[in-house]
């Protein structure tokens, strides 16, 4: 009667680790499909020649690489790349080379990359991190509980803690 016990028990804390890594799998793969690997951007410098400027990247990505290839207008009409403006995409930078007369700011549509690991949802990713550790510490809890039963099954085929019963009178 014993025996079948642990092994009902056994199975059931089997079927709840396997549950758990197969949870803990799930989440991981959630994450790295919710990562994004271009984003696309259009932001605003002010025309000041002769300094360099970075272009402002989204604050819940860090940049990993910029696109090659950048539009720049300013007052409706198209910059050109090496007369009017020096764009750095190992950086994100950019410098204006003319300077106008009346300095206004340009618009620029730019492009960068982010590993796909890093998600643009923040709270998915929480989300997910979370559930993966709380499925990791449900296995964990499982194997305890499975060493537990096994240790006391064989301690009483061994006898441990069996000896003679005193009795009150």
């Amino acid at each position: 009667m014993r025996f079948r016990t642990v092994v009902i028990a056994a199975v059931i804390l089997a079927l709840a680790t396997s549950g758990g890594l197969a949870a803990y799998q799930i989440s991981d793969q959630a994450r790295a499909e919710a990562g994004q690997v271009m984003i696309d951007r259009t932001d605003e410098l002010a025309v000041e020649p002769d300094i360099r400027q970075s272009l402002a990247s989204d604050a819940d990505h860090s940049p990993t690489a910029y696109d090659e290839d950048i539009t720049v207008t300013y007052d409706g009409e198209e910059m050109t790349e090496g007369t009017d403006y020096e764009y750095f995409p190992e950086s994100g930078e950019m410098e204006f080379l003319v300077d106008r007369s009346d300095p206004d700011e340009a618009t620029i549509d730019y492009a960068y990359q982010i590993p796909e690991n890093q998600v643009a949802d923040d709270q998915l990713e929480t989300l997910t991190e979370a559930y993966g550790d709380i499925m990791l510490v449900g296995v964990g809890l499982s194997i305890v509980v499975l060493l537990l039963f096994i240790g006391g099954f064989v301690a009483r085929r061994m006898g441990v803690g069996s000896g003679p019963r005193v009795t009150g009178r």
